[in-house]
């Protein structure tokens, strides 16, 4: 079986549906992106990538994609096109595809009523878009992926005219063959300041729908309030890039960082090595995101064996309460300082039994090792019905 995957970007820095892909088995799976295919983030992949970029603007219009569609569909078995409101499900559509050829649409939280809530604006632009083009993409799809039921039950704005099988693909990562001394030691050697010190992880993009601003606001108020003694020795690390737009933001965020009587400190971006040992050496992981669809560095964080906090907006809240692998609280600012109060005053030794718990629900919730229901298995699933259903071939 051959899947071709179309996405606006594998680039990591935009989130994590590249992480995603890049787990997809590299005998099966072809990766179809706008990138530039010099963009030094298409390395180290291991599935075959077609770079078709670059492209001037964030919609990604790309003249080449459905000349390249019309060329080499017929190469594949089915497709799937991750996201919405982008060029490439656009490009997809104009592609005039083999007959009764299958694709589906995997949503990956961009059906989400938060969006159109937050930003009225863009609502206005994404239904004009929707009754235009994207409807039209996804009543001829085959079927539509989400990554929980949390996420299906949240894009019903959308989703209720789609009169297709909507179905849970299993998401995560594959088991990472870390060592854990050897990933801390790279985290820590370029991060000196944080040898000898407790870990509060916040990783992902600095974006106010992450509720960031509400981690550094909260982080500062817990400590103003609390005695400060030399053995507390915490420090809240936020890794993450920020896009142009959000310049000012961040520059808000570091202003009130550099107000606080406990050390914040920003890092830009890590991956590879550096990245798992953000993870491994971090006491706890924080995301008090207003919206997230899955969370790909929540699950990267249970693999290394990290309790998480999370706000009840994540997706994935619940699977991992469940499994006492993680606390989840409201998406405020009360919250988030709840959250914070919850991790410092844990005693350390009652930590491993809460890190045992992180690494046995990755194991059983997001190994995609070991879970059914993978989003190639169901397709090859419908592939071989397909095949059985087919009408007898007459000479």
């Amino acid at each position: 079986m051959k899947v071709l995957h179309l996405i606006h970007s594998l680039d990591l820095r935009g989130g994590g549906i590249a992480a995603g892909l890049r787990e997809l088995p590299k005998d099966e799976a072809t990766l179809l992106c706008l990138d530039d295919k010099k963009n030094p983030a298409l390395k180290n992949i291991n599935q075959p990538i077609i770079a078709l970029g670059p492209t001037n603007n964030h919609y990604g219009y790309t003249p080449t994609l459905t000349p390249w569609l019309n060329k080499n569909l017929h190469s594949f078995d089915a497709a799937v096109i991750h996201g919405l409101w982008q060029y490439h499900g656009l490009g997809f559509l104009r592609a005039k595809r083999p007959s009764h050829f299958p694709f589906y649409v995997f949503a990956h939280g961009m059906m989400d009523s938060w969006f159109s809530k937050a930003y009225p604006l863009k609502r206005l632009k994404k239904c004009i878009y929707w009754n235009l083009f994207e409807k039209h993409l996804i009543h001829k799809a085959n079927g539509l992926f989400f990554t929980s039921e949390d996420e299906l039950e949240k894009s019903s704005a959308f989703s209720q005219s789609f009169k297709g099988q909507k179905r849970i693909a299993a998401y995560g990562i594959s088991t990472q063959n870390i060592n854990e001394a050897d990933a801390k030691a790279a985290f820590l050697n370029a991060n000196p300041l944080l040898k000898n010190q407790r870990v509060l992880l916040f990783f992902s993009r600095i974006h106010p729908k992450k509720g960031v601003h509400f981690l550094v606001k909260a982080w500062n108020q817990f400590w103003e309030t609390r005695p400060i003694h030399d053995t507390e020795e915490w420090t809240l690390v936020i890794v993450g890039p920020h896009a142009p737009s959000e310049a000012h933001y961040y520059k808000q965020l570091k202003t009130a960082a550099a107000r606080s009587k406990k050390a914040i400190i920003f890092i830009d971006f890590l991956d590879g090595l550096a990245r798992w040992g953000a993870l491994c050496a971090a006491d706890f992981f924080i995301l008090p995101s207003h919206q997230e669809n899955f969370g790909m560095a929540v699950i990267e964080s249970l693999a290394a064996g990290t309790p998480v906090l999370l706000s009840r907006e994540v997706n994935t809240w619940q699977i991992i309460t469940q499994a006492n692998a993680g606390w989840a609280d409201s998406d405020t600012l009360e919250g988030t300082l709840r959250l914070i109060q919850i991790a410092i005053e844990m005693p350390e030794s009652a930590l491993p039994t809460f890190k045992e718990n992180a690494r046995l629900c990755f194991k059983q919730n997001f190994n995609l090792n070991y879970l059914p229901n993978t989003l190639h298995g169901m397709i090859k699933q419908d592939l071989e019905k397909s095949t059985v259903n087919a009408p007898p071939h007459i000479a």
